[in-house]
């Protein structure tokens, strides 16, 4: 119901992002931020659970912790597909008015960002259910400091430039975007499976 009463103002963004990309000719307006739009819808369910103590009452319901907690993760791949079809169509009609932006950039971008919306949504959902809604938000933020910290450390050892890892790096982009598109969809399910099995774990042990 709350995506439902957000559908308006999600089309509205959508529309304004795509009139921005056209005038700028980037699409970066609709590829990165409409994707993070929805996944600040997504955290507001945890928010409003929280408020209207809700975890309590659907507990109390004739459902199993499992499809309480599988639930949150359909609905994340539910809107995951329809993100990922938005994309696609748009990656279609966007180098018509965009004359320096290819049908394969485009793609390649929407699933390096999706792949990106994963790995966030992977660790926010297990933190939201072990933490609530602000602790675990503060806690996805310390995580992902903290990585990017550790990659930032790593970059300064010069572990890049290392010739095994230019070698591989020379690799992948040697590969076509089929087979880089499988690669990271089999990634993405590898994380949200983890995230659900860790999910479960927590959620199956928490008391209401």
């Amino acid at each position: 119901c709350i995506i439902k009463n957000q559908m308006k103002s999600l089309l509205l963004v959508l529309g304004v992002f795509v009139i921005l990309s056209i005038i700028n000719k980037d699409a970066s307006f609709i590829l990165f931020l409409v994707p993070f739009y929805m996944v600040m819808i997504l955290i507001t369910t945890f928010s409003y659970d929280e408020f209207n103590n809700w975890e309590r009452y659907c507990n109390s319901l004739p459902l199993s912790r499992n499809q309480i907690v599988k639930a949150k993760y359909l609905l994340f791949n539910a809107c995951t597909i329809i993100l990922l079809f938005i994309g696609f169509i748009a990656s279609i009609f966007i180098p018509i008015f965009i004359d320096n932006i290819s049908f394969e950039s485009l793609i390649s971008t929407l699933l390096g960002v999706a792949f990106g919306v994963t790995f966030v949504i992977s660790l926010l959902i297990p933190f939201y259910y072990r933490f609530g809604s602000q602790k675990g938000r503060i806690m996805v933020f310390i995580s992902i400091a903290v990585l990017a910290l550790l990659i930032a450390l790593i970059s300064k050892a010069n572990i890049f430039n290392n010739a095994s890892f230019l070698t591989f790096i020379n690799n992948l982009n040697n590969l076509s975007l089929g087979v880089m598109a499988i690669i990271l969809l089999l990634l993405m399910f590898i994380l949200i499976f983890i995230s659900y099995q860790i999910s479960l774990r927590i959620y199956n042990k928490k008391e209401f």
